[in-house]
């Protein structure tokens, strides 16, 4: 379920003054939505735990993002918000896939601990010697236990789906015609992934050449952080109309007020979900 999508992109998107309002109401409503006990018609399963608990790492995600933004420093909050998109792909997708997605999810760290202990074992030992030989032992016996299980996936991975393919399975079950999440991981996450690994785009704006030499400063604009706070909003949406969709739909009107006020009169953020379950 969806808004109804538009090809005329929201006039308010670079309007930092509103980004940053709609960003307060929005962390406000979160709190709301997500605090409390939580109890609905079908049962809660694992796969429910893992949704939640990656929703609610995206929500305190969401306002370090703003804080960010609030400082001027962009570049971080283009790091974090790469984290809140996979945290709202993963957890939408094992809500998707079910539990056995979900047992997937939670178990590889059992595999990965012991690679990651290996690795720095072959390039620091004596690191790796320090470390208990029972807390050593129990590491290897943890990963023998699961190391057909994951051994079939590409290394660091713990499903058979990349990122891409796991946004493309969510927006399929979602709709035909939904393309939100593979928008996400193409666009917000792409972008925000040059600033997680240091590529040229991320110092081309820190460093000029002047007449007399070099000047290093990184320097913002308004345009930038109602950017980064749109993509973020964007996402926010997304997020609480899922988890509220899975908690009964207690939140429609309230969810759909502010929508509309974030849009702006007449205006519509295209694919964004849409918790009262409408097109």
């Amino acid at each position: 379920m969806v808004a109804q999508e538009s090809n005329t992109q929201p006039k308010r998107t670079l309007d930092l003054d509103h980004q940053r309002a709609v960003a307060a109401e929005l962390s406000t409503f979160a709190n709301q939505v997500f605090e409390g006990t939580h109890t609905a018609e079908t049962e809660f399963t694992r796969k429910d735990y893992v949704f939640f608990g990656l929703a609610d790492k995206a929500r305190v995600t969401f306002d370090a993002i703003v804080l960010l933004c609030d400082q001027s420093l962009i570049d971080d909050a283009f790091i974090l918000i790469r984290a809140m998109v996979e945290a709202v792909i993963n957890g939408t997708y094992v809500q998707h896939m079910g539990d056995e997605a979900a047992n997937d999810y939670a178990g590889f760290p059992d595999f990965w601990d012991w690679i990651v202990f290996t690795d720095l074992q072959a390039v620091a030992p004596e690191i790796t010697d320090q470390s208990p030989r029972d807390e050593i032992e129990e590491m290897r016996r943890k990963h023998e236990a699961v190391r057909d299980r994951y051994a079939q996936f590409r290394r660091g991975d713990w499903c058979q789906h990349t990122l891409f393919q796991r946004a493309a399975l969510v927006d399929v079950a979602a709709s035909k015609d939904f393309n939100l999440m593979r928008v996400l991981v193409n666009h917000v996450w792409r972008k925000a992934s040059v600033y997680v690994h240091g590529t040229a785009d991320s110092i081309a704006s820190r460093v000029h050449r002047t007449e007399s030499g070099v000047a290093i400063k990184r320097t913002f604009t308004r345009e930038e952080g109602a950017g980064i706070l749109y993509m973020a909003n964007m996402t926010m949406f997304m997020l609480l109309a899922l988890v509220d969709m899975r908690l009964g739909k207690r939140h429609v009107e309230k969810w759909r007020e502010l929508y509309d006020r974030w849009c702006g009169e007449q205006e519509t953020a295209s694919g964004v979900v849409d918790s009262s379950g409408g097109r």
